[in-house]
């Protein structure tokens, strides 16, 4: 063997070692995970959640349909007018839609302490007295914009309609909400917390129409499958 082949060969060696450690170190550099979540923790998330026990209101949250751009693990910013990016390493606890009626039934439980309020679909029975209510969502809009005015534009329109079908409610809300705080890179827990307030205002709105509703909804007698 030559002295060419044997540096040949110790060059193809060295890089293929120098290669090894940049794969490595980019593997061991990576971003972590983040995962972001529009509650709070208060959601009653499940029918199992802690619950008055002798609710004056049972309101299933649910179904939510949001825009198929959004509805993925990872949060989807726009950039400008015809640019979004996906950010691979920032994701949603739980699929959004299940995310928006998680949060939704915290925000009613929150507003009306006599309501047990809860992601899913209406209980097969209520308790005797109680007034079960529907509260389904479509999502028009769920936009998270990085520009020189970090915001969020929600667009969900509402309907909340007794089982029986008596009485049907609904409302549309146009809702942009300032992303509150510096956005330092990577960090976008701003955006989340302004789609959160979105939603609460949804839930405040719809806890102010439940009054007028009292009346149209009949309350269940016992073992009375709404």
């Amino acid at each position: 063997m030559n002295h060419v082949d044997v540096s040949l060969r110790a060059r193809a060696a060295r890089g293929a070692a120098i290669a090894a450690a940049l794969v490595a170190a980019a593997c061991g550099t990576s971003p972590p995970d983040n995962f972001y979540t529009l509650g709070d923790g208060g959601g009653g998330g499940s029918p199992a959640a802690v619950a008055p026990s002798s609710p004056r209101w049972v309101i299933a949250v649910g179904p939510v349909a949001v825009p198929e751009l959004v509805d993925r693990p990872q949060l989807v910013v726009r950039t400008g007018a015809q640019r979004v990016a996906l950010l691979e390493s920032h994701r949603w606890a739980q699929p959004l839609a299940q995310e928006i009626a998680t949060a939704l039934a915290g925000n009613l439980n929150r507003a009306l302490p006599e309501a047990h309020a809860y992601a899913g679909p209406l209980l097969p029975y209520i308790p005797a007295g109680a007034r079960a209510l529907q509260v389904s969502l479509r999502v028009d809009k769920f936009e998270s914009w990085i520009d020189a005015t970090p915001h969020v534009e929600d667009v969900i329109y509402w309907t909340a309609s007794c089982p029986d079908g008596d009485a049907v409610r609904g409302g549309l809300l146009a809702l942009r909400e300032a992303a509150a705080g510096p956005l330092e890179t990577g960090r976008y827990s701003a955006l989340v917390a302004a789609h959160a307030k979105a939603v609460e205002t949804v839930g405040t709105t719809i806890a102010s129409m439940l009054e007028q509703m009292a009346d149209q909804c009949r309350a269940a007698r016992p073992a009375e499958r709404p």
